[in-house]
């Protein structure tokens, strides 16, 4: 079955809020992009054969400098790559070319690219005259990049540059500057800019979702702080009941592994086995059915709630990831170009593919609701007990505090009395 069948399922069986499913990537869309974008660069002759084996060429090149033949050194024939940010990204597709001339460099270029690289170098020239301009170097940027016109846009290359790729069958080669011309595709361009709009609406989503779930962290934190309060007097309390939720909550580590450095996030499969296996021992320990508060109940189904809403955010935001990670290898299969690899690098610090939502929710909980309920671990290899130690002890943990004490009074009685003692019975 075809992914795009496949995640269109997903979106409909996943019991995502309409609003989730229309902030998705729209895989079919951008796929009918790449139709767009494999048609213009064949109308130039930059088929995916064509530039697959360019970026072969390019590639070895990198790998084994020093090996490389005269013409394939640091000026790279032939360049796709993302210019701008993460904010705005721009793909740019250069070819070196004489500037003199406008010959492209690299022989292998098939006729209509080699007419249309010409064509666009003429263009330049004129408009050089047009505007006063003697050469490309007065276009190019603070930072070295080229300044775009609505044409196109050059980068000079250096001398080093240019010593290093001659152009192939010119004799002018060695006098003449090199420069890298850009062709403008629009398509590419509009294929880009429609997948970076879809991950800033899922950015949004996320915000929006993250804070409705700190919110819901917030409301949980405060019911704990009442109903699992240490008791006063004859008030009951159902803090051993929360502890012993908390403590298994901690063990099934839902969202991500403690155990592994930094903590690993779970996948949502990994996920939604670990809620499972919580939810499934929180039922059989019936934990739920000991409560001594009413509220406790409606607590711990705001809180079981709660851990399934942030499930089905990471499932929605990983198949998402998936569908961005499929179309990229589409537009790669589809024209060569190998974008699966740098877009993805440029969008590094997005916050959707991160995929930091999860951690920092979990964090959160930690420690705002389950901080709330200490657990005795936490304490058993204390040996300052100071007073006020001691105090904290009592309140939040007196059947242990008063276990521990007859222990320590029998082992006095057994010290004073010898072994024989604890053998004793009173009659």
């Amino acid at each position: 079955m075809k992914f795009a069948h496949l995640y269109q399922e997903a979106l409909k069986n996943g019991d995502f809020p309409a609003e989730w499913v229309e902030s998705a990537i729209s895989y079919r869309q951008l796929k009918k992009c790449i139709k767009a974008v494999q048609r213009e660069l064949s109308s130039i002759g930059l088929d995916a054969q064509t530039l697959g084996q360019l970026l072969r060429n390019v590639e070895d090149v990198h790998r084994s400098p020093g090996d490389a033949p005269k013409g394939e050194g640091a000026a790279a024939r032939f360049q796709y790559s993302f210019a701008g940010n993460s904010q705005l990204p721009y793909p740019r597709l250069l070819f070196v070319v004489n500037t003199r001339n406008g010959v492209p460099l690299d022989a292998r270029l098939s006729p209509e690219t080699k007419i249309y690289l010409h064509q666009l170098a003429l263009s330049r020239q004129r408009s050089n005259k047009d505007s006063g301009s003697s050469d490309g170097a007065s276009r190019m940027g603070d930072d070295g990049d080229a300044i775009h016109n609505d044409d196109h846009a050059v980068e000079m290359i250096d001398e080093a540059e240019e010593e290093a790729a001659p152009a192939v069958g010119s004799d002018e080669s060695d006098q003449s500057p090199l420069e890298r011309i850009e062709i403008p595709l629009t398509t590419d361009s509009h294929f880009f800019h429609l997948l970076r709009n879809e991950v800033w609406a899922l950015d949004e989503l996320q915000d929006r979702e993250q804070a409705q779930l700190s919110g819901e962290v917030d409301a949980i934190g405060k019911l704990v702080s009442t109903i699992a309060a240490p008791s006063k007097g004859w008030s009951r309390t159902d803090l051993y009941g929360w502890r012993e939720i908390f403590d298994l909550y901690l063990q099934a580590n839902i969202f991500f592994s403690a155990n592994e450095k930094e903590g690993k996030t779970r996948t949502a499969a990994e996920a939604a086995k670990q809620l499972q296996w919580f939810s499934d021992e929180v039922v059989r320990r019936g934990l739920a059915e000991g409560f001594h508060r009413k509220q406790s109940q409606c607590a711990l189904e705001k809180f079981m709630q709660f851990n399934a809403i942030l499930l089905r955010n990471l499932k929605f935001q990983e198949i998402n990831q998936i569908a961005m990670f499929k179309i990229l290898k589409k537009f790669d299969k589809t024209t060569a170009l190998g974008a699966r690899d740098k877009f993805p690098e440029l969008m590094a610090s997005d916050p959707f593919l991160t995929r930091t939502m999860a951690k920092a929710v979990s964090f959160k909980v930690s420690g705002e609701v389950l901080s709330l309920v200490p657990q005795l671990d936490d304490y058993l290899y204390n040996t300052n007990l100071d007073p006020a130690l001691m105090r904290f002890l009592k309140t939040y943990f007196p059947k242990e505090v008063k276990a521990k004490q007859k222990e320590n009074e029998r082992a006095a009685e057994i010290d004073l009395w010898g072994p024989g003692y604890a053998d004793c019975t009173v009659m």
